[in-house]
């Protein structure tokens, strides 16, 4: 996640994610796709209130592992 102020009084977070294995676009923004942009400023209160949804859909992803893509099974690892 990471803030970006837009304006003197205007600031937004960007819930974020990429895959590792696409090595070359990992740290660019082609390589990553948003989850979430609410307005506020980056403190634990925003990102609580804001994101709560967010987390949640996360966390049961997650514990639904391994996923199942066209009768295969794969294991994600989430860092």
């Amino acid at each position: 996640m990471d803030g970006a102020r837009i304006s003197r009084t205007t600031n937004f977070l960007i819930l974020s994610f990429s895959l590792l294995q696409n090595k070359e676009n990992v740290m660019s923004s082609k390589g990553n796709r948003t989850i979430a942009v609410p307005n506020g400023p980056e403190d634990y209160n925003t990102v609580c209130d804001s994101l709560k949804k967010s987390f949640e859909e996360i966390n049961k992803f997650i514990a639904q592992m391994p996923i199942d893509v066209d009768g295969k099974n794969y294991a994600l690892d989430f860092f």
